[in-house]
């Protein structure tokens, strides 16, 4: 299985800076009906718009907001042909930080992902 590549990890990392919270897996919804992504559903969301478009990015985000799980991220991991454990362990590692410490540590999770040698998604 492939991993998402640099580009995908580094639009991640920029939609996850721009939100206004830190949330848990799958993410949430502001007042305003926002949604945040946690870490693994940002990466989805980067590759939604790096290969697919902006409609269905925003699928994926009402989807996200209305479910409240995780499987839709699991989905497009399986779509772009990602590894499902790797996204397991981003959605671990997610939860696992402390809310007053995630941002942070999430943020630099991305970062580090796109410092590593990353492969090509299976479809482009």
């Amino acid at each position: 299985m492939n991993r998402p590549t640099q580009q995908v990890m580094r639009r991640a990392h920029e939609i996850y800076a721009r939100q206004p919270n830190a949330p848990s897996s799958p993410g949430d919804v502001n007042d305003s009906g926002d949604v945040s992504f946690c870490a693994a559903a940002a990466i989805a969301a980067a590759g939604i718009e790096i290969f697919e478009n902006s409609a269905e990015r925003e699928r994926f985000a009402t989807a996200i907001a209305e479910s409240g799980s995780s499987e839709e991220i699991f989905t497009v991991f399986r779509r772009f042909g990602w590894d499902t454990q790797f996204c397991a362990a981003t959605v671990g590692r997610n939860n696992a930080f402390p809310s007053h410490e995630r941002r942070g540590r999430v943020l630099d999770l991305l970062s580090d992902h796109v410092d590593q040698h990353l492969s090509v998604p299976a479809r482009q």
